[in-house]
């Protein structure tokens, strides 16, 4: 395929989630559309730095009438596991492409997800499974906006079409394409992570 490096979404591609049953139980606590689409705003302004932990606990909280414990338990309830194989493509696609992590994610998140890596499976953090790891909340940008392909372009050795990137969001593929990035998008619910890998690349059992 000519590719040098593989860019991984993490969502749905590493962990599995629940984002769905997340944002519906956030409707449910709030008596408006309008409230609603004020915590998905501030769940993107989270995502793009533009809100520390305590402020966007605060603004969850406020808006579906929670305590910042139980808004933060609420946020992370969108977070499942992260199966074995999914690790173990990772480590075996590691020694012979360079491998990179590109996430719209928050703090919290990255927080739960390392816990995870650490009691699942002795990893320290995602900065020790990948190469290097880009995060929006730290790039200021989101998925599939150009700026945050164009930043992580401007942080690796790659060249955009020695790229290959991985999402679960069609749009999010679609965005890395439009810089040059060979984008594959991945519906999880009709094909695993590890078969369409299996069917494009010669890997160890």
């Amino acid at each position: 395929m000519g590719v040098k490096a593989i860019i991984f979404d993490l969502g749905g591609i590493i962990i599995n989630l629940q984002a769905q049953a997340c944002y519906q139980e956030f409707a449910s606590r709030v008596s408006s559309k309008g409230e609603f689409d004020e915590i998905v705003a501030v769940c993107h302004r989270y995502e793009q730095g533009e809100v520390n932990d305590s402020q966007f606990l605060a603004l969850i909280a406020h808006h579906a009438s929670l305590s910042k414990n139980k808004a933060k338990e609420l946020w992370n309830s969108m977070l499942l596991n992260i199966p074995k194989e999914r690790i173990k493509l990772i480590q075996e696609l590691k020694k012979t492409h360079r491998v990179y992590l590109l996430s719209n994610t928050n703090k919290i998140h990255v927080d739960t997800v390392n816990q995870l890596l650490q009691k699942d499976f002795g990893i320290n953090s995602l900065d020790q499974l990948f190469h290097d790891v880009f995060l929006s909340y730290e790039l200021g940008c989101r998925k599939p906006d150009q700026m945050i392909y164009k930043k992580v372009l401007s942080m690796i050795p790659e060249n955009a079409n020695e790229c290959l990137f991985i999402d679960d969001a069609e749009e999010n593929a679609k965005g890395a394409e439009k810089v040059g990035i060979k984008g594959v998008y991945i519906n999880t619910e009709i094909q695993s992570v590890n078969d369409w890998f299996a069917s494009q690349f010669e890997l160890a059992e």
